[in-house]
């Protein structure tokens, strides 16, 4: 018998036992526990132990992917670059000329704008190549 014949062969075993499982109810199961002699109180513990290690290893499983897509997406983008203080970063921006048609920006009703939204703009301006980090004023 090769072995994909036996895998085939063993995975319809497992099919047909899953499938009687699933059909017998919880006091047949209960029944047939007590008739072997098994003590339901550790028969649980047991699967919920089993249960609670699978859980375990697919969260192990997916934190470690999730890990490795971070690790990658790091290595894979563009490295950042070492901004300036926040008034030189405003003293830029808006020392764009306002005819610069690469850019339109409006602020939220009027209100002032955070350090982070400075940044964030500037990192966005950056990446346009609206601000050029070669000009030593920048």
């Amino acid at each position: 018998m090769t072995k994909s014949k036996a895998r085939i062969e063993i995975a319809a075993l497992r099919q047909i036992a899953l499938d009687d499982l699933a059909e017998t109810t919880d006091a047949q199961l209960r029944q047939e526990a007590i008739e072997e002699g098994e003590d339901l109180g550790v028969v649980a513990t047991q699967v919920r132990s089993v249960m609670m290690n699978a859980a375990a290893n697919v969260t192990r499983q997916r934190l470690t992917q999730a890990r490795e897509r971070m690790i990658q997406k790091q290595a894979t983008s563009k490295p950042r670059v070492k901004r300036p203080l926040v008034a030189k970063i405003k003293e830029i921006i808006q020392g764009i000329p306002s005819g610069d048609r690469r850019i339109a920006m409006a602020f939220r009703e009027g209100k002032t704008q955070t350090d982070a939204d400075w940044e964030s703009l500037y990192d966005d301006l950056v990446e346009m190549g609206v601000i050029d980090l070669d000009d030593p004023a920048h």
